[in-house]
Order: C-alpha cells, then structure tokens, then sequence
C-alpha cells in the first residue's frame, strides 16, 4: 500500500469520527432540552412535593416529641399515685395498734391526721375498708364520718352486720348458738362481747330503713332462745338519734343473764 492510498484512509477515518462526535452532541442537546421541558413542566410539582415531605417529617418529629412529653408526664404521675400509696399503707401499717385497740379518742384523733395528710382516693377507701372491720358501732362511727367517707351506692347489696351484746359469762355457749343461727341467714355477725351495763333484752338498730330487718333479727334470736328454754321478749329500739353516722344494715343484739 503507498503513501497515497494511506493519507485517504486516515482522512476517512478521520470524518467518520467527525460524524460520530456530532451525532453524540446533537443527541445530548436533544435529552437536555427534553430534561429542561419536564422540569419547566412539573416544576411546581416537584417542589410541592418537596415541601409536603418536609413538612410530613416536621409532623412525625412533632408527634414524637409531644408523644414522648405525654409519656412522661404520664410516668411521673403513675410514680406519684405510687408513692403516695405507699406512704398511706406505711402510716396504716405504724399505726395499726391504735386502729385496732385504740381508744376513741385516739381514733378520731388518727383519722383527722389521715383528712388532712393523704389525698381523697386515698383516704376514703382506707377509712372505708377499716369501718367495714370494725368491731364495734362506736368504731363504725368514727371511722364512717360523712365528712370522710360518703355513703357508697355501687352496691345494690348492703353487708348486714350484727354486734352481740351478752351480761353474764355463762351464758357464752347460747350466745355461740345465736351466732351460728344468724350466720345461717347470711348476717355478717361480728362476734360476742361480754359487757356490764344493764339491759333488759332488745335490738337495736340505726337506720329507719333497717326496721324490718331488726324484727327479722329479733325473731330468729328469741327462736334460739326458746329452743334452750329461755323465754326472752326482746324490743326492737331505733338507736339512730343517738348515733346518726352509722350506715344502714349494722345491728346490736343485747342480752340480760339468761
């Protein structure tokens, strides 16, 4: 091959690169005009959208952190109601002796302390709970103060509770007998309490409501009674005047010496 016909092919070669290098350029003009016409086209769009997901991401920021601080503040209030709680169970728990042995006065005297130091949902259910086992009408007086501690209406069933008052020692095995005659007509009899003060035989009842129910007592008491050959009359004696902070369905059943 000669010099000639070499010099005609690199010139051939030459403009075929030409050509090439022009067909690149004119398809990168055309794409960056297509490019440059989509973006004129949606360019609201695309910010719009652009904003939206800014502005999604500030919400779920905000929800997290208003959600975290409701948490919190939720937290500390469950730990407080804890801790006061636990304070109330301790106080009861150190002054049990005087709850359960104390003397009237002392009674009252705990039961003010408790109105003025814990909250209301603390302290009425703890009065509550301690005048439903109490064991005495006295005791059910101080610790069921309307101040303190209101009538509960959440229960259509209300507990009859029965205090059995007996004068002389002998007679304790009629007295086991009453208890177990009472209990069989589901009273909550609290027990028998060996007392000096004179009687001549009644019960005593402390809501107007209870008047049947004190017949109903009086009635199954004279039953036990007879059975042991011991004719009694007792009376039936509305003791409410005298203490108007008993609630319904508590009774006091009082023997002479039989």
């Amino acid at each position: 091959m000669n010099q000639a016909e070499v010099e005609r092919q690199e010139r051939e070669l030459a403009l075929e690169r030409l050509h090439l290098e022009q067909s690149k350029l004119a398809f990168e003009q055309t794409r960056a005009r297509v490019k440059e016409s989509f973006f004129n086209r949606n360019f609201g769009s695309i910010i719009g959208g652009a904003i939206s997901l800014v502005a999604v991401a500030v919400s779920v920021s905000q929800l997290t952190i208003a959600d975290s601080e409701r948490l919190l503040k939720a937290e500390e209030t469950s730990l407080r109601a804890a801790e006061v709680k636990n304070k109330a169970a301790g106080f009861v728990m150190d002054n049990r002796a005087v709850i359960t042995t104390g003397t009237d006065v002392e009674q009252v005297l705990l039961r003010d302390i408790m109105l003025v130091t814990f909250p209301k949902e603390i302290y009425q259910p703890v009065c509550s709970a301690i005048a439903r086992r109490a064991k005495s009408v006295k005791q059910i007086e101080i610790w069921n103060e309307p101040k303190s501690q209101p009538e509960i209406r959440d229960s259509p069933r209300i507990v009859q509770r029965v205090f059995l008052h007996y004068k002389a020692k002998q007679d304790s095995p009629i007295l086991d007998s009453i208890m177990l005659a009472l209990r069989e007509q589901n009273f909550d009899v609290q027990g028998k309490q060996l007392v000096t003060q004179a009687t001549g035989g009644d019960v005593r009842y402390f809501s107007g409501d209870d008047a049947e129910t004190a017949t109903k007592i009086k009635a199954s008491v004279e039953e036990v009674l007879k059975k042991k050959s011991k004719s009694l009359n007792l009376k039936t004696i509305f003791a409410g005047k005298s203490f108007k902070n008993i609630p319904r369905g508590v009774y006091e059943v009082w023997l002479p010496q039989l």
